[in-house]
């Protein structure tokens, strides 16, 4: 069945139904440049056909709108604004719009084709299976997601508007067009949609959310709401809220505690029932509070198959020969200090506890929290392999891939959009330079908005990006992202906006190679720029303290271990944070707790022998470096160091060492 911008059936005795569709459209009637082919399907919404796309030559979905549409302005002109947020999108769990027009009065939205089945079809055979309900309901929160961080609710989330593709995927439709349309439609007595006036009711019965059935207006968490339906029912097979009249449905969506579904005979994981009793809370407030959190929850269920083909053996070199590779290893910990948020006491005189949340080996970039503050992005290069930017959070441990393979963290906005760094390389020992783009924090395809860009960060209403480019031999502070507002022969690095929006904070150092430097503060009204510090021996990553009436900074002066200090506009500093073994601050939440990184360094060799098809590991002691290898392979000289603390001062011993590569 092929299939874009789907309606149910109304039934021809309906009453309820106050928008007639239009009069079918015969095959060969041309909307513009589309050929009407064959009917799709038709609803309250219009009528769909196959259509065929002479410009491009391609075939689409053509929705013709209701005839009562067109004499409506009010309505056309609110349904067009949707259709262009609509068509912006760009997610593969969302159907997408190519054009809205109209011709000879008639109004039309086009989409892309599909060929499938709805969800509801596909639910009519029999429940679906634990891991295909859980699948597709984690496609249906990240396509949530995507439309969610750019305002667009849907408020009548169903079966009959989720679409499944042959290969599995799912589809969204009709996403927000509802709110746009005004429309009052049924179907076959299973579902009721009212008209959206203020005070009466907008969604379909069985998937409302308990302020949908007040008249309140619908939100975010109402779509998370009929998602938890929609997720009942593809487990249990039944509608969780159905009763025998509509009456009776809203009254136990009010009222009514979620089934236990025992009688399915099916063994749900608590963990799972857990989550679908989150998204059915009557308060919005206990409820997921984005479709971000819920597809986060959702991804512990899903896990790659262990099963399949063995890979296909790699003939090895006849020519013994070691590969050699080195890691660092590190741990990101989250450290909470409220209780020095509100005193503004040294934190001398507080504890501060620490919360491990990274457990892979590798090397950690960059991490901020998300505007939720307890979402945390970071990226990271772990156990060898490129650099990928994740997500994990404060309050359950596992992290999640956004699959950008190869890409670094540069910031994250106030509406969960995602700035990264395309295909980084080296502008110095401690700079990447590469391409700006923006990906959602949902997921999906990077969108490129600047080259040659080292640091980007967004202002704290997400409209606008800072950047800082190099350029040959200058750095450039750009902002918004081509205006130029500070240009130096030094290596600017890390600004950060201020909450206000008045100011940015960076580092300036002498240059890419060396981390000796000054904080500043550059006002953005008159672009006069300012050092806080005397120039210190390292000085990297910084933030604003929540108020914004500091930078707190990570610093190492005159032969100390990396603390983090604060300072303020009047050049008043003084130390935050000072453990044993030093930490790196990477960000600070609005309640001030901070992101820090704690080094745990250990340099490996590692070899690949001809014939064996795993690496072994020559590492001895902490820091290990090969010296020499014999002709024939079977000897190897390395050096290693035993890295010793004495106080705040860290010496090493050095040892080598000739081993026996293969017996």
């Amino acid at each position: 069945m092929n299939q874009g911008l789907t309606d149910h059936k109304v039934s021809k005795h309906d009453s309820r139904a106050i928008i007639a569709p239009p009069m079918p459209l015969a095959p060969g009637t041309h909307l513009g440049p589309y050929e009407i082919m064959t009917p799709l399907g038709s609803g309250g919404m219009g009528e769909v056909y196959k259509a065929k796309d002479t410009r491009l030559d391609r075939y689409v979905a053509v929705k013709v709108l209701p005839e009562a549409f067109a004499s409506d302005s009010d309505r056309r002109q609110r349904f067009e604004h949707e259709a262009h947020l609509l068509s912006s999108l760009s997610h593969p769990n969302l159907l997408a719009i190519f054009d809205v027009g109209s011709h000879n009065g008639i109004y039309y939205i086009v989409s892309e084709l599909l060929d499938g089945r709805s969800l509801r079809s596909a639910l009519s055979d029999h429940p679906l299976s634990l891991k295909k309900s859980v699948e597709y309901a984690l496609q249906i929160a990240k396509g949530l997601a995507a439309a969610h961080e750019k305002g667009i609710v849907h408020r009548d989330l169903k079966p009959e508007n989720i679409f499944v593709t042959e290969e599995g995927q799912i589809k969204i439709l009709d996403f927000g067009l509802a709110k746009s349309l005004n429309v009052d439609s049924a179907d076959g007595g299973r579902t009721l949609t009212v008209q959206t006036t203020p005070g009466m009711v907008l969604g379909t019965v069985g998937y409302m959310s308990p302020e949908q059935v007040r008249g309140q207006s619908a939100e975010t968490r109402s779509d998370l709401f009929a998602l938890g339906a929609i997720l009942y029912e593809m487990l249990f097979g039944k509608p969780v809220f159905q009763r025998p009249t509509s009456a009776d449905t809203m009254s136990a969506i009010l009222k009514e505690d979620v089934p236990d579904g025992s009688d399915s005979g099916k063994a749900i994981p608590p963990a799972l029932e857990g989550i679908i009793h989150h998204c059915l809370e009557k308060n919005p407030q206990r409820r997921f509070q984005s479709a971000q959190d819920l597809a986060f929850n959702l991804e512990q269920f899903v896990r790659p198959s262990t099963s399949g083909h063995a890979p296909a053996a790699v003939s090895q070199p006849r020519v013994k020969r070691l590969l050699w590779t080195s890691l660092l290893t590190f741990a990101v910990a989250l450290a909470g200090i409220s209780t020095f948020l509100l005193g503004r006491h040294s934190l001398h005189n507080v504890k501060p506890s620490f919360q491990q949340l990274t457990f892979q080996r590798g090397r950690l970039l960059k991490a901020r929290f998300s505007p939720d503050g307890q979402t945390i992005v970071y990226s990271a290069e772990w156990n060898g392999q490129p650099s990928d930017v994740f997500i994990t959070r404060a309050d359950r441990p596992g992290a999640r891939s956004l699959d950008l393979k190869g890409a670094e963290l540069l910031s994250i906005s106030s509406a969960g959009d995602v700035a990264i760094q395309l295909q980084p390389h080296a502008a110095g020992t401690f700079v990447n330079v590469g391409t700006l783009a923006i990906v959602p924090l949902s997921g999906g395809a990077p969108r490129e908005i600047a080259t040659d860009v080292q640091y980007a960060d967004f202002s704290p209403d997400g409209s606008q990006i800072a950047v800082i480019r190099g350029l040959g031999p200058l750095c450039r502070l750009e902002y918004p992202v081509g205006k130029t507002l500070l240009e130096s022969n030094l290596s600017l690095t890390d600004p950060r906006i201020s909450p206000r929006g008045d100011k940015i904070a960076l580092l300036q150092r002498v240059n890419p190679s060396d981390t000796r430097g000054f904080v500043a503060v550059l006002d953005i009204s008159s672009g006069r720029k300012e050092l806080l510090t005397d120039e210190k021996d390292e000085v990297v990553d910084l933030a604003w303290s929540p108020r914004g009436d500091e930078i707190w900074f990570t610093v190492s002066d005159r032969g100390t271990q990396r603390s983090v200090r604060a300072v303020s506009s009047v050049r008043s500093e003084r130390t935050l944070l000072d453990v044993p073994g030093g930490i790196i601050l990477k960000d600070v939440s609005s309640d001030g707790r901070m992101l820090v990184v704690r080094d745990s360094a250990r340099r490996e060799l590692t070899g690949l022998i001809a014939g064996e098809a795993h690496e072994r590991d020559f590492s001895w002691f902490d820091w290990t470096l090969p010296d020499d290898i014999s002709e024939d392979g079977s000897f190897l000289s390395s050096r290693s160091l035993a890295l010793v603390v004495e106080g705040i001062f860290q010496s090493s011993c050095e040892r080598r060492t000739v081993r026996r590569l293969c017996s």
